[in-house]
């Protein structure tokens, strides 16, 4: 079996399974006599890997497309403001125009679904040229053979998942609108109610009234919000899933999880990353796992990092070693 390149870790199952490290970042079991070299002390001078920080300068880049995406779904919540603003009618509690609204949504939604299809393809195409760019480079210090075979890569299933994926979260936006407006209407009619009885009550349940327009005027930036939170995980998600189909096809069986370092990262992929959760070891030790079984994540099911709502994680892969000279 070929010897794998890791980064910053010794290699799974460390000392307890028989790996002592003979210098540097170059382990080797005394028990098969097999070895392992890890990219900061030696990987860098066999050219093997291009580093840690070009895999996470490579992460942010395939990123960037996120800001582009967000900006556009944020548009949905614009829309739906306006669509709100022009048919509420703040001045006719019985009937500011509820039906009307959530009719209007519907059809907005209906009418929203090209206009998705055309915003996902886009930010979809943008994800996997900037991740087929850095697997290029990639090819370029480790041979022509390694970039012919990244761009063979069987990416088009997992292009056409990804893009059914995020349209259905597009065209669902305007569900969020609607529903906190029927929240909305139950709640007013308990005001209408108040508003008819003594003049004390009334004038408490017309300062209420007033609120409950204010909040729905602003029903499109909870749309916003959520779209902010789409824009963030589909990109995301698009960007671990093609890395992963690319690294698959040329032979990675193995990735590590990598967090984004600062304060705002979750304590379980704070976890992930170093291999244990709650004390216990998970994955193969080091934060290293399989593509093909990935650790559970916040919702209870298993998955790679960034796939999960606003997860900034990354995966970089653990390549096979490749002969040289």
């Amino acid at each position: 079996m070929q010897p794998l390149i890791a980064l910053d870790q010794g290699p799974p199952g460390g000392r307890a399974d028989g790996w002592y490290q003979v210098r540097g970042g170059l382990w080797r079991n005394w028990r098969t006599g097999a070895t392992w070299r890890g990219f900061r002390q030696y990987g860098a001078r066999a050219g093997h890997y291009p580093g840690m920080e070009q895999a996470r300068r490579l992460a942010r880049q395939a990123r960037a497309a996120e800001s582009r995406f967000a900006q556009q779904l944020r548009q949905v919540g614009t829309q739906i403001n306006q669509l709100v603003r022009g048919v509420f009618n703040p001045d006719n509690p019985d009937d500011p125009g509820w039906q009307q609204i959530e009719d209007m949504l519907d059809q907005y939604k209906r009418l929203l679904r090209p206009w998705a299809e055309q915003v996902t393809w886009r930010m979809l195409a943008d994800v996997s040229r900037r991740d087929a760019a850095g697997w290029h480079a990639l090819g370029l210090e480790i041979g022509r053979a390694l970039r012919q075979e990244v761009e063979a890569a069987p990416t088009q299933t997992a292009m056409q998942q990804l893009y059914d994926y995020a349209v259905a979260k597009i065209t669902d936006l305007p569900d969020d609108a609607t529903e906190n407006l029927r929240r909305s209407r139950a709640f007013s009619a308990e005001i209408v109610r108040q508003m008819q009885g003594p003049a004390g009550e009334a004038v408490i349940a017309g300062r209420r009234w007033e609120g409950l327009v204010q909040q729905v005027r602003d029903a499109g930036l909870h749309v916003q919000s959520s779209a902010n939170t789409v824009a963030r995980t589909e990109t995301a998600r698009a960007a671990t899933t093609l890395q992963a189909v690319r690294a698959k096809h040329i032979g990675s069986e193995l990735f590590q999880w990598t967090t984004a370092g600062d304060v705002d990262v979750r304590e379980l992929h704070a976890q992930l990353a170093r291999g244990y959760r709650n004390g216990v070891k998970v994955g193969l030790g080091g934060g290293i796992y399989r593509w093909d079984d990935p650790p559970m994540l916040d919702d209870g099911q298993p998955g790679l990092p960034g796939t999960i709502w606003n997860c900034r994680c990354y995966a970089v892969p653990i390549l096979p070693a490749i002969e040289t000279g």
